[in-house]
């Protein structure tokens, strides 16, 4: 059985800038380094004039949403997927 797992944590990621993008690499959550291996979808949303982008990646079986706040330049993990 699959589990949708409720976060939203202060995360540290390590990025790429490409072509004026932001690719996440790789990621660490609870001591733990998670390497993205595909960037699923990504979204942005407006709240007043703060920026908010919204990644959704995958590691292999486990999918994670993170999402970059642009004011205070510090990423969030808001959800894990784990899979089978």
């Amino acid at each position: 059985m699959s589990t949708i797992e409720k976060i939203n944590e202060q995360i540290e990621v390590l990025v790429a800038y490409t072509k004026r993008k932001v690719v996440p690499l790789a990621f660490s959550w609870k001591n733990k380094k998670y390497s993205v291996k595909n960037v699923n979808f990504v979204h942005a949303k407006y709240e007043g004039r703060n920026k908010f982008y919204f990644y959704s990646v995958s590691t292999g079986l486990d999918y994670f949403k993170l999402i970059f706040n642009t004011e205070k330049n510090e990423w969030l993990l808001n959800e894990a997927f784990y899979g089978q």
